[in-house]
């Protein structure tokens, strides 16, 4: 695996190639590192307690309960342990201790999503790790939902490795820059310099995202301002979103027998302020797919 500097360098041989050096300095800028994880099968029972997965049951602390809406469990998604993450975290905005627990329920979502938000959950817990308890699988809880049990993909442990990312090409970093066809090559180059880790599918944290569809950031931002979304943002709406960080990416994945709508992606999204301020249940949840 390269490091950070032969990535970089990598990055710029590649917009060279593309005879695009009057966007060098603009493209190397939005640069961001992020952490792509790969998964490997393994049943949950052979996973420790508290460690970092992607599927399978939730290690919640003893006393908190699955998360629902309308009395109905949201999917767990994946369980991060940021001290395991730590080491490849080179922008340091993530706790280095502790857990984050991710839910999104993929059905509520495409059936009521004018209500979408109440559709996903994440949770921090930073006490003792001995407090941690393997949820067993819940039922559904009332019989007002078509639901007939919580949805539970199969569990894989997490293999951690930096890498660099490029805006997408529908971002908020590129409104400015004279992009064309080739930066949709240069998207698909910068990708391929990772091939060699052989992950076909995308999961990481922080970093730009591999968007499918439109701007995530502005989209944030308009729900967090209680707006309707329109095609054309207000220039005040676009300042605004830049402050819209990716947290977390998980993509279909076969390992996990989970397929997002059509090959899409699940995002979760937060404020660079609660970020910051560790409000990490002011998170933005986004499904895209093809």
């Amino acid at each position: 695996m390269m490091n950070i500097d032969e990535q970089k360098d990598k990055i710029i041989q590649l917009v060279d190639s593309y005879y695009m050096p009057h966007l060098m300095h603009s493209i190397v800028d939005a640069i961001k590192p992020s952490i792509r994880m790969k998964t490997f099968s393994l049943k949950d029972e052979d996973i420790r307690i508290g460690a970092s997965k992607i599927g399978g049951v939730p290690d919640l602390p003893i006393g908190w309960k699955w998360p629902t809406w309308n009395e109905t469990p949201l999917e767990f998604i994946a369980q991060i342990a940021l001290s395991e993450v730590a080491p490849y975290a080179t922008e340091h905005i993530l706790p280095t201790y502790g857990i984050l627990y991710f839910f999104f329920d993929i059905d509520l979502y495409f059936k009521m999503w004018n209500e979408q938000k109440f559709f996903w959950k994440v949770l921090f817990y930073d006490g003792d790790i001995s407090q941690l308890r393997r949820v067993a699988v819940l039922p559904v809880l009332s019989s007002k939902t078509s639901h007939e049990e919580v949805y539970i993909t199969s569990s894989c442990t997490v293999e951690f490795s930096t890498e660099l990312t490029i805006p997408p090409f529908d971002s908020i970093p590129l409104r400015h820059m004279d992009v064309n066809t080739p930066y949709f090559k240069l998207l698909e180059d910068v990708e391929k310099l990772y091939d060699e880790i052989t992950m076909p599918s995308i999961h990481r944290l922080l970093g730009h995202p591999d968007a499918i569809q439109n701007d995530m950031q502005i989209e944030c931002q308009f729900d967090f301002e209680k707006l309707i979304p329109r095609y054309s943002a207000p220039e005040t709406i676009i300042k605004a979103a830049e402050a819209w960080t990716l947290l977390l990416q998980i993509d279909s994945d076969d390992n996990i027998k989970r397929d997002w709508g059509d090959n899409g992606r699940l995002y979760f999204w937060i404020h660079e302020d609660d970020l910051l301020a560790c409000k990490f249940e002011r998170v933005h949840g986004i499904l895209q797919c093809y």
